[in-house]
């Protein structure tokens, strides 16, 4: 189904491999053209859940693949970032809380729709997902512009945390609703 947001989905997903190539390269005009990559994915973020409002263009296929595009996004910079030399190794801990994160909710998610339980997006988790997006592009930034290091790593720790806070919230709820139907539950 090729709406406007789902090709803007599609646009975000294809651009992560030649922004992880360019800062892969490590060099200015590399990284230059990684941060403009990056921009427009995460403007794209915007656009598409804009665009399927506005013009009554909701779809299974874009509901399905704009929160996976926003993981592969994360889940491909941050490692390339971390192989970088402009990357902190403290901040590898800050990467596999996302990373951890990411993993277990898209699990605890599929697990729930199977079950055909909605586990519905928080306001907090959506705040999240900006403040990835803000701290991996302020990463990308600082590959350049290294003045900047210091807001970046800083962002990926406020991210980090609330990718957290966000993680508990919905493995709480998992649990709870779990536990609750435990006898319709089919041993594994």
């Amino acid at each position: 189904m090729l709406t406007i947001p789902n090709i803007l989905t599609f646009f975000r997903i294809l651009a992560v491999l030649p922004m992880a190539v360019l800062v892969m390269l490590d060099q200015p005009w590399a990284w230059a053209t990684a941060i403009g990559l990056f921009i427009a994915a995460a403007i794209s973020d915007f656009l598409d859940g804009y665009f399927a409002r506005r013009l009554n263009q909701y779809s299974d296929l874009g509901r399905i693949l704009d929160p996976i595009a926003d993981k592969i996004l994360i889940g491909v910079m941050l490692p390339v970032l971390a192989a970088s030399q402009h990357f902190f190794l403290i901040n590898m801990i800050a990467m596999a809380i996302i990373m951890m994160r990411e993993f277990l909710i898209s699990g605890l998610r599929e697990d729930m729709a199977g079950r055909q339980i909605p586990l519905a997006v928080s306001v907090l988790a959506k705040w999240k997902t900006t403040v990835q997006l803000l701290a991996t592009g302020l990463l990308i930034a600082a590959g350049l512009w290294p003045v900047i290091t210091g807001i970046a790593n800083a962002s990926l720790w406020i991210a980090a945390i609330l990718t957290a806070i966000t993680g508990g919230q919905y493995l709480f709820s998992c649990l709870k609703i779990l536990s609750d139907d435990k006898a319709d539950i089919p041993a594994s």
